[in-house]
């Protein structure tokens, strides 16, 4: 049996420096696991 595995945005935010965060979630069937990813400003 094949087992679900997918991942998912699931909030955005700016800070005061105009830095973006991007929270996220992957599965892979069996495990939880969460990632946040800042891009910042040249």
């Amino acid at each position: 049996m094949r087992q679900k595995e997918y991942s998912s945005g699931s909030d955005i935010a700016v800070d005061s420096s105009s830095n973006v965060y991007v929270i996220g979630k992957s599965h892979n069937g069996s495990n939880d696991d969460y990632l946040t990813i800042k891009y910042r400003q040249y």
